[in-house]
């Protein structure tokens, strides 16, 4: 499982309308069963972090039965994206996140680099 692959998936799964972080997270155990657990949901979070506050998603406060959606500020979204509870499926009327990919998003995952981790290795 590489920084490409993880970020892929999350393109991927960012096309989806609203898609969940647990949605990214079970993809990543279906594709990757042999890793650590803990070690995909780690590389998932870093990837989710940094793909956000480079504008390529977005992340919003949602509820599964409600459509208003509003954007996490960037200052709070490495917070939300290490809270475990984001990482589980969200019952009727619980707060979740809803993952969408921006344009910039949807260039990158269909461009030349097909989604490729592009970020610093600090990022």
């Amino acid at each position: 499982m590489t920084l490409d692959e993880v970020c892929r998936i999350v393109l991927f799964q960012a096309i989806e309308e609203d898609a969940s972080l647990w949605q990214i997270l079970w993809e990543l155990n279906h594709k990757f069963p042999d890793a650590v657990p803990q070690r995909r949901r780690l590389m998932a979070a870093r990837v989710v972090s940094a793909l956000a506050h480079e504008g390529l998603i977005t992340i919003a406060w949602s509820t599964w039965d409600a459509q208003d959606r509003r954007l996490v500020p960037d200052e709070e979204i490495d917070a939300v994206v290490a809270d475990d509870r984001f990482w589980r499926p969200a019952g009727p009327g619980d707060v979740g996140l809803a993952i969408n990919i921006t344009e910039v998003g949807e260039a990158h995952y269909f461009g030349p680099s097909r989604g490729a981790w592009v970020f610093e290795a600090g990022t």
